[in-house]
């Protein structure tokens, strides 16, 4: 008579199972929060603004659903977003609102979480629309610190979205923080 059992499976596939199991609900999880967070309200300008695909109707008024530093002529102020993912990227598009032309470096952060000159250099965006910077070859990121001289032009100098293209295909930004944003106290 054939016994109904079936051998003891290897140790190895056991924990590898097991192991992928975990992630899968891990990342599920992640996913979920990232969705659940993006779909509560953020303030108006808040650096939140600038995640996700672009929104803004009118790239020629002041919008509250994208990013804008707390002072529109200040100087130096930066948008930091990350990606959720390491991407190996090949160019990296900035959708600006409002006054435009103020980006004067982009960095990134490699593996070890140094920093990593991608771009630096003039802004020649002079309306509303896609500042895109082709990187030197692929490399590596999962998060971009973009830096603006907001002095550069009178106005509000703002971000509706950042999306990297990569080997992969494009990806939005999922979180952001910034040097400040307008209606921060």
């Amino acid at each position: 008579m054939k016994s109904l059992l079936r051998p003891p499976l290897p140790l190895g596939l056991l924990l590898l199972a097991a192991c992928g199991a975990m992630l899968e609900r891990s990342f599920k999880k992640s996913v979920e929060g990232v969705e659940r967070t993006r779909a509560k309200p953020a303030p108006d300008c808040s650096p939140w603004q600038a995640t996700g695909a672009p929104n803004v109707t009118d790239a020629r008024a002041i919008d509250p659903l994208a990013w804008a530093p707390k002072d529109p002529d200040a100087g130096a102020e930066w948008l930091e977003v990350e990606f959720g993912e390491w991407v190996k990227a090949t160019s990296i598009r900035i959708h600006e609102t409002g006054a435009t032309g103020g980006v004067v470096a982009i960095d990134g952060v490699d593996w070890y979480g140094a920093p990593l000159a991608l771009w630096r250099g003039v802004d020649s965006t002079h309306e509303p629309g896609v500042f895109e910077v082709a990187l030197d070859g692929a490399r590596t990121v999962r998060r971009a610190r973009i830096r603006f001289d907001t002095a550069r032009h009178r106005g509000f100098e703002q971000i509706d979205a950042v999306e990297v293209w990569g080997l992969g295909g494009p990806a939005w930004a999922r979180s952001a923080t910034a040097s400040s944003y307008r209606g921060q106290k």
